[in-house]
């Protein structure tokens, strides 16, 4: 201030400016100095404020991004638990063979030995041979000579039941036992009280979802080891029971002797549907 000042006396010695005209320069100089310095301060201020307000903002999107983060979490977690609940309430209500039936001990005691048939509520609850049929048909596991045979896989199919159509045999016996329990599927009560076997093999154990059961000759088209979708369809159609099931699978026949005429058979036929 001092050196401004200064400055001004000089120029009033040299131009002759009057006192008082060098005074309202100088007033009007130190009012702008301080309007500046006023304006600079206030935008310091605003530049803080608006420095505060975008923290703000920033803080309270971060606050919203989480809870929606959260709500989402929370949501996915509550489906997965819907979803595992509805799994395990599937899976309580799918019917399942005993655990009980150790098909390693048939396996091991004897070679023949590829799976096991059961049928809960009937007599049905048998070791699979496979091997030579007609022996089988007479002999029991032990190779000893039986009137009641054993329950065999058809020589024709492969042992591991991977065919489109595998199919056991088994006596139709007076006292109840082998497959005598199948004639019962001639009733579409009995059907309802029994829809399902389970077919136990080394590599899987399969329900047995039957879908159709008819009187056929023993050398019916429904032997071969693969059946097309027409004749599946035509088989469901002349069941002696009714079923909802429709195969999309591998197809089990258990056949039996039946005596509507000379030589005929009666047959059950089930989809294999994995379960363990």
């Amino acid at each position: 201030m001092n050196r401004l000042l200064a400055m001004l006396l000089a120029v009033v010695a040299v131009g002759g400016v009057t006192a008082a005209a060098l005074g309202v320069e100088y007033r009007q100089a130190r009012a702008q100095v301080a309007a500046a310095q006023q304006a600079l301060l206030q935008a310091q201020d605003e530049g803080q404020a608006l420095r505060q307000q975008l923290d703000e903002a920033m803080a309270q999107a971060q606050a919203l991004a989480e809870e929606q983060a959260r709500a989402i979490w929370e949501q996915q977690e509550q489906e997965r638990l819907q979803k595992e609940a509805e799994e395990a309430a599937r899976q309580a209500a799918t019917p399942r063979g005993p655990a009980s039936i150790d098909l390693g001990y048939w396996m091991d005691k004897y070679s023949d030995v590829v799976g096991y048939i059961y049928n809960p509520g009937t007599a049905i609850s048998y070791p699979i041979v496979y091997g030579d049929t007609d022996f089988y048909l007479h002999h029991d596991l032990d190779g000893r000579e039986d009137i009641n045979g054993s329950i065999i896989l058809a020589s024709e199919n492969h042992s591991d039941f991977s065919d489109g159509n595998s199919i056991l045999y088994g006596h139709n016996m007076k006292a109840g036992n082998m497959f005598a329990s199948l004639q019962y599927y001639k009733s579409h009560d009995f059907y309802l009280n029994h829809p399902c076997m389970y077919l136990y093999t080394p590599g899987q154990t399969y329900r047995v979802d039957l879908f159709a059961g008819f009187p056929t000759p023993a050398d019916g088209e429904v032997y071969f080891t693969g059946l097309e979708q027409e004749k599946i369809d035509r088989f469901k159609a002349q069941s002696t029971f009714t079923s909802t099931v429709n195969p999309t699978g591998n197809i089990l026949t258990l056949s039996t002797c039946s005596y509507e005429h000379e030589n005929w058979r009666y047959v059950v036929l089930g989809e294999l549907v994995p379960i363990s």
